[in-house]
């Protein structure tokens, strides 16, 4: 989307763009920017080209990143954060995760690759240790018509009685 010049700012009333500096795609201005940079922690307006952000500074720094086909988008000071990227980790869980049986398709692609997995951990497990594992998506493996459907014992592996639960 282009910029109009006529709503403009007075110090964007030009919209131009200095041979010496290429024009953004986007421009955010007239915002309370935190760049968490300590060096310049706070700043008022920001130049993006494509997915980069190309400068950040006062409006009039980045006044020259505006070209006749930049979207200019005054924030009337309304706040800037860098983004974050939630994978929607659950911290506590995950942690236990490393700490557990690694089962995921890629390591167990098959039903007997998860059996064979838990029965290299049983020879490693002291007596009364117990052995979690964690990651499985049967649906992940080679051969889906292995799919568990109901409660599994790995009884055979152990003297302590293993075993695994499937819910669906």
């Amino acid at each position: 989307m282009a910029a109009d010049c006529g709503p403009c700012p007075a110090w964007l009333s030009a919209c131009g763009t200095p041979p010496e500096t290429p024009a953004a795609d986007l421009v955010l201005y007239d915002a309370s920017i935190v760049t968490l940079n300590e060096a310049q922690p706070k700043a008022q307006a920001m130049a993006i080209e494509g997915e980069r952000i190309v400068a950040v500074g006062s409006n009039g720094e980045i006044k020259p990143y505006i070209g006749p086909s930049t979207q200019a988008i005054d924030l009337d000071g309304m706040l800037v954060i860098p983004g974050f990227i939630d994978s929607h980790a659950h911290f506590m869980n995950t942690g236990r995760s490393l700490m557990q049986l690694d089962l995921r398709a890629d390591r167990a692609p098959t039903w007997a690759a998860v059996v064979a997995r838990v029965a290299a951990a049983v020879k490693q497990a002291k007596p009364g240790e117990w052995i979690t594992g964690c990651g499985w998506h049967q649906e992940d493996w080679t051969h889906p018509s292995q799919r568990m459907t109901r409660m599994q014992a790995f009884r055979s592996y152990t003297a302590n009685g293993a075993w695994a639960m499937v819910m669906e």
